[in-house]
């Protein structure tokens, strides 16, 4: 299953061959690790850092109104074995709910920064395609080929200190945006679901020279990763809960963030009204209006 090591080298050809064949040939028997790697999406992107995720323990709930666009970021949060990289990322991502026949992918790109010396992904491919079927991104692939160790490439914790996408404070490393359409007749008052899951390629991770299936945890849930519900060996694993939310709603109704402004606005209002009327009532005591 692994590949061929010649002088702590990886077979370079082998591999390259393999990861853009398909997940079949290569997999074959995969062992996961004991820990994984952690993939959500969040509101956040690479100047805000993480809105929710490890910060809130949180998947992102977005209210939008028909005729406008909404950005969501795909993060990373690596496992913190220094002496292994995430170097092969098939995933899909879903669309479910009433409002699903409203939302649009506009475009989907993987990040591919330079890490050191080297860009944090070979190859990235859309093998699939945008808005197919129930998916809006469907079977995305990037693949990092290692050539010696240690590992400087793909996504792993021990090159979190020169990746440029990194978020200190969360510990995710930011991989990808999404950009979605919300139609002008998308309908009000529902909801759209997204949920990440495991694309053809599949998800794995390189270790010692062998390509092993990696643990994936997609979203989060009761503020700790969802558990996995498959392994990055198993095409089609997905998360049980949703990974982000879209809520469709009227522009002309404030949201429940947009009327604690409105409130806000409203008491300095009342405050100011006040006040004026303090410093220009300059009647003295006892006399008459």
């Amino acid at each position: 299953m692994g590949c061929a090591i010649r002088a702590g080298v990886i077979d370079v050809r082998r591999l390259c061959i393999y990861s853009f064949l398909g997940a079949s040939a290569f997999f074959a028997a995969p062992v996961p690790s004991a820990c994984g790697a952690v993939l959500f999406l969040d509101a956040g992107d690479a100047t805000t850092g993480v809105q929710g995720g490890p910060i809130g323990g949180t998947n992102p709930g977005i209210g939008a109104s028909p005729d406008s666009d909404v950005t969501l970021y795909l993060w990373a949060v690596p496992d913190d074995d220094d002496n292994k990289v995430l170097a092969g990322l098939g995933h899909n991502i879903a669309l479910s709910g009433a409002g699903a026949p409203g939302v649009t992918a506009l475009s989907y790109t993987l990040y591919n920064p330079t890490l050191g010396s080297v860009l944090r992904w070979n190859a990235t491919t859309l093998a699939g395609g945008l808005n197919l079927g129930s998916h809006l991104v469907s079977d995305m692939r990037a693949v990092f080929v290692p050539t010696k160790t240690p590992f400087v490439g793909g996504v792993g914790s021990a090159n979190l200190g020169i990746d440029p996408f990194f978020d200190a404070k969360s510990g995710a490393v930011l991989l990808g945006r999404l950009d979605l359409r919300i139609d002008g007749d998308a309908p009000l008052g529902t909801s759209a679901e997204l949920r990440l899951s495991v694309s053809p390629l599949l998800i794995a991770h390189v270790t010692a020279g062998t390509w092993r299936a990696e643990n994936v945890f997609f979203g989060y849930s009761g503020g700790a990763p969802e558990a996995a519900t498959g392994s990055g060996s198993t095409s089609g694993a997905t998360s049980l809960e949703a990974d982000a939310v879209i809520n469709i709603v009227d522009s002309s109704i404030p949201t429940v963030s947009q009327w604690g402004s409105v409130q806000i606005v409203l008491l300095l209002l009342v405050a100011g009204t006040v006040a004026f009327r303090r410093r220009h009532n300059t009647h003295r005591l006892g006399e008459p209006r």
